[in-house]
């Protein structure tokens, strides 16, 4: 005998807006067991285009059987939808024994007026010594795109390699055994890692990035996944990405130029000659001609234990973008001599050592040219803090000199 629960709660995860989410939950007994199916997912509004859209990835998404469901009217017969995907489910039914069932969660996490972010986290056994997981995510323009790998990428080449290092360091946790041994399996090397077949999706000031069950190695590895920071993916974005980025910015309205009170930091900087002057602050003099510069003395500096950079004091509650004047820029000659970052990173407090990524919310791998490169802090409210980190963990070497320089740097936000 069934027994139907059908209910409509408030989702309250979401700060920003009041969202109803549909939960339908059913069972029925079998032979010698119970099959159970449960969905819930939240109610959303908006254009034709975009309700079309969702409606489409949802019907796909929640599909356990052959068929999708299609929406008929205004497509907010949700009800009619699990129960068709129910029936389909309960007919493949077989005495298998206990916890047969199929569950379906899907959590809201972003929301505005540019798209809304969407994560699954569900599972399905039907026999076997275990079931499968179905976790994943989507992002949905408002104008009624599904993302797809095409969407935000023109230029996949250089990810192989950042997912390959970003999944070691987050979901291995610093072991490359794993991804080792699946890129050996492939045949390719770390720089063409391949990547997931699930597209990634937008969360905070990151894209998520994961693999399914079995794509880099047994079941037991679970779902490997890593967020990467959207301003190091940035320059190899389409068009459409970066515009679908930049509308969901309104907040930054209200930014403007930050004041850096006072630079610590252990690194010394080059002694004034020939009339130029080499201190930090020269990175905030608002002119690019002069420029802050340290004498590499050895790679291990960099690469070595503590970490490699300068302690900004200042006050803010929020960041919302950096933009920065890469090496030393007076002209293309002085640029070239002389060394310049190639990857950064900023924590807003000192981290304790070089693998300290507890404090980090933004790493950007810079262009090597004079031009500005900003570099964008999305979504995200940081703690009030008198500190801005800036760490450097690659450079590009000069072609004459070891002096590593930045002309200047600005940052915008609130105090």
């Amino acid at each position: 005998m069934r027994n139907i629960l059908f209910a409509l709660i408030l989702l309250s995860s979401v700060a920003s807006k009041a969202q109803s989410v549909f939960h339908f939950a059913d069972s029925v007994k079998m032979t010698s067991f119970t099959a159970h199916y449960e969905v819930a997912f939240p109610v959303l509004s908006g254009t034709k285009q975009f309700m079309d859209a969702y409606h489409l990835w949802l019907a796909t998404d929640l599909n356990n059987g052959e068929k999708t469901y299609s929406f008929k009217n205004d497509g907010n017969d949700y009800k009619k939808m699990a129960k068709f995907y129910r029936d389909t489910f309960f007919s493949q039914a077989e005495d298998i024994g206990y916890g047969y069932g199929w569950e379906s969660r899907i959590n809201l996490l972003e929301d505005n007026s540019a798209f809304v972010t969407l994560e699954e986290v569900g599972y399905d056994y039907r026999g076997g010594a275990h079931g499968i997981s179905t976790d994943c995510g989507v992002t949905i323009s408002r104008d009624g795109t599904v993302m797809k790998w095409d969407d935000w990428f023109v230029q996949k080449t250089p990810l192989g390699r950042m997912i390959a290092d970003a999944i070691t360091k987050q979901y291995f946790q610093g072991d490359g055994t794993y991804v080792n041994n699946f890129l050996e399996s492939e045949n390719t090397t770390i720089s063409m890692m391949p990547l997931p077949n699930m597209a990634p999706w937008l969360k905070g000031d990151n894209l998520v990035f994961m693999y399914a069950p079995y794509e880099m190695g047994a079941y037991a590895i679970g779902m490997p996944r890593c967020e990467i920071p959207i301003s190091r993916l940035y320059p190899y974005m389409t068009t459409k990405a970066k515009m679908l980025i930049k509308n969901s910015e309104g907040k930054r309205k209200s930014s403007k130029k930050l004041k850096v009170i006072k630079i610590t930091s252990s690194l010394d900087y080059l002694p004034a000659s020939q009339g130029n002057t080499y201190a930090p602050m020269n990175m905030f003099d608002g002119n690019k001609s002069t420029c802050w510069s340290h004498r590499i003395k050895n790679d291990s500096e960099i690469n070595g234990d503590k970490p490699f950079g300068l302690n900004l004091q200042m006050n803010y509650s929020r960041i919302d973008k950096i933009v920065i004047y890469n090496g030393y820029s007076k002209n293309q000659s002085v640029y070239q001599n002389n060394s310049r970052p190639k990857r950064i990173y900023f924590a807003n407090k000192v981290p304790k050592d070089s693998d300290d990524y507890s404090c980090r919310f933004l790493t950007y791998d810079l262009q090597d040219n004079m031009q500005p490169q900003t570099l964008i802090v999305l979504n995200s409210t940081l703690e009030k803090s008198s500190c801005l980190f800036l760490g450097i963990e690659e450079i590009y070497k000069g072609a004459k000199w070891n002096d590593l320089c930045i002309s200047e740097i600005e940052i915008w936000g609130v105090e």
